[in-house]
């Protein structure tokens, strides 16, 4: 199911299962249940 509940910024990671209940701020790794962020990170992630 996929319910409207705000924004999600800009380079931030969900993790999977995670039950997102509220916005989540850019640049951040955000997890659980409900979703909490648990890391913050400076500049855009990067694939080597």
């Amino acid at each position: 199911m996929y319910y409207e509940l705000g924004d999600f910024g800009e380079n931030s990671v969900i993790g999977a299962g995670s039950v997102v209940t509220r916005s989540i701020p850019a640049n951040c790794v955000a997890v659980g249940n409900p979703c909490k962020v648990i890391r913050s990170f400076e500049g855009e992630i990067t694939e080597e």
